[in-house]
């Protein structure tokens, strides 16, 4: 059964509440997925922790995903894949995910800022690839239950407007070929990496660090598992902002 919207607005989800919740975290882990994933790589695969619950109102674009590339965001290395998991059916009045076709064929691209903001992390504005610079054909599909989207860490992809009565609810998974180590982002559940910015950011605000310069070096530490101090928050500072 599809859930209804009752009017309460995303600021009064609690994102420690939902995130407790076992039973995303039974589904990202089955071995029906992981089975899947490894006859897609042709070879054994590891499941990040950092499964994402992804949830939309209805009419409520603000929050909306811009177009991205999660490599921008996921990283370092590039060999990852992003496992996008319907929880219900998802039709063109509930919106859905699309993906700009063939868009990973051309690398990385610049992402900028947008008006868009994040309802993971509250208040921070979404990095995103403007809409009109992107060439390729946007495609999607009516989702239903049991079906999975699986693309490549450089295809760009959105969120679509849920102009339904219902919340659209989905799940991120990510994964690599297990022959390679796993990064920090890959070994630390969402809960853990919220956690993280907020320690960083609680460093970077004694630093006088403006919001632009504390993301650009929250993400490369996060890439890079770098330890929370202020020596390290410094040195980061100093040489990539």
């Amino acid at each position: 059964i599809a859930p209804l919207a009752t009017g309460v607005g995303i600021d009064a989800v609690d994102q420690e509440e939902l995130y407790s919740l076992p039973l995303y975290v039974e589904l990202s882990n089955c071995q029906e997925l992981q089975r899947l994933l490894d006859i897609v790589f042709d070879e054994v695969v590891s499941i990040y922790h950092s499964t994402n619950i992804r949830y939309a109102l209805p009419r409520d674009e603000l929050y909306a995903s811009p177009p991205h590339q999660d490599h921008f965001f996921v990283g370092p290395n590039d060999d990852f894949r992003t496992v996008w998991i319907p929880l219900m059916e998802i039709d063109d009045a509930v919106g859905g995910l699309a993906v700009a076709r063939g868009s990973h064929l051309g690398g990385l691209r610049d992402h900028v800022e947008t008006e868009n903001v994040s309802y993971i992390l509250k208040g921070r504005r979404q990095k995103g690839v403007p809409l009109e610079v992107i060439e390729e054909e946007w495609v999607t599909a009516d989702y239903k239950l049991g079906d999975v989207l699986i693309f490549h860490c450089h295809t760009l992809h959105r969120g679509l407007p849920n102009t339904s009565d219902k919340v659209r609810l989905s799940l991120d998974v990510r994964c690599q070929p297990a022959r390679r180590p796993l990064n920090f982002q890959a070994r630390t559940t969402m809960l853990e990496q919220t956690q993280y910015r907020a320690d960083v950011k609680a460093i970077a605000s004694t630093l006088g660090l403006d919001e632009p310069a504390f993301e650009i070096v929250v993400n490369y530490m996060l890439q890079n598992g770098q330890p929370v101090d202020r020596a390290t928050v410094e040195r980061v500072a100093a040489t990539s902002t």
